[in-house]
């Protein structure tokens, strides 16, 4: 089987990488020339769409300055940690030492990462903390509520970062109903819900109405 100077862009359109290169055949001797154009002409391809990207972010910061940066702390000031600590929440929280606050902090420790970040997104709508917390508008609560019954679900605030929680008599009672609302409710509740289901006549509406405990603000 022979190879010669063609190889394929992601679209599966073939393309000569030099002049007469279908017909010029890849050897001992020039297969480095054959390895270094076919990976000129893939990271070539995409220059287009990454000077897009790029133009996107020019809008919101200088970016000569990522020069000074790697790519690691480029994404951990974009995205904040990879892991989810107790200690990072606790640093943004406002709430008064109680029992159950107590409680919830050892519920959380337990927690494994993807079970925190199911946390973040029910209680905030988004799945890790940014790495500069210092303009928060608003910071982690949680909130006791007596009115709430004993073992109902986990009330959650997205707009505000804040979980109203009843007086839950166990740690164990506390985990199981965290886990079935964190479990249960991924979305903000206005992102999609009974009314945007189309029927069998295109009309919208029908379905189960109505809030759940555990559904998001």
């Amino acid at each position: 089987m022979s190879e010669t100077f063609e190889t394929y862009l992601s679209n599966g359109t073939p393309v000569e990488l030099c002049p007469g290169g279908k017909d010029k055949a890849v050897t001992h001797a020039n297969h480095k020339e054959f390895v270094e154009l076919v990976a000129k002409t893939k990271l070539a391809e995409y220059q287009k769409q990454m000077e897009w990207l790029k133009q996107g972010v020019s809008y919101v910061l200088d970016v000569s300055i990522l020069s000074f940066l790697t790519w690691e702390e480029v994404e951990l000031r974009a995205c904040g940690a990879k892991d989810v600590t107790t200690a990072a929440l606790k640093a943004i929280t406002d709430t008064a030492e109680s029992k159950w606050v107590k409680m919830f902090w050892e519920m959380f420790e337990s927690f494994t990462q993807d079970e925190r970040r199911k946390y973040l997104k029910f209680v905030w709508g988004r799945v890790k903390l940014p790495n500069d917390t210092s303009t928060l508008g608003y910071r982690h609560e949680i909130a006791v509520r007596r009115h709430m019954g004993a073992d109902a679900l986990p009330e959650a605030h997205t707009c505000f970062f804040t979980v109203d929680i009843p007086e839950y008599e166990s740690l164990e009672i506390m985990t199981k109903r965290f886990k079935t609302a964190i479990e249960l409710c991924g979305e903000i509740d206005a992102d999609y819900g009974a009314n945007d289901i189309v029927d069998e006549d295109g009309n919208r509406g029908g379905g189960g109405g109505g809030n759940s405990d555990y559904e998001e603000e």
